[in-house]
């Protein structure tokens, strides 16, 4: 099972079929929240 694996990821001989590329991840993700609003408040003002 391992073996077969690893040549499928690694290598070994290609499939006869067209393959699609891989894509290997690794690491953390992270989200970021983007907010879009229409004026942002004047330094040192109370508006919140």
């Amino acid at each position: 099972m391992i073996s077969s694996f690893y040549e499928r990821i690694v290598g070994g001989s290609p499939p006869s079929e067209v393959s699609k590329p891989k894509i290997l991840c690794v690491g953390l993700t992270c989200l970021d929240i983007v907010q879009m609003v229409k004026s942002f408040p004047v330094e040192d003002s109370d508006m919140r």
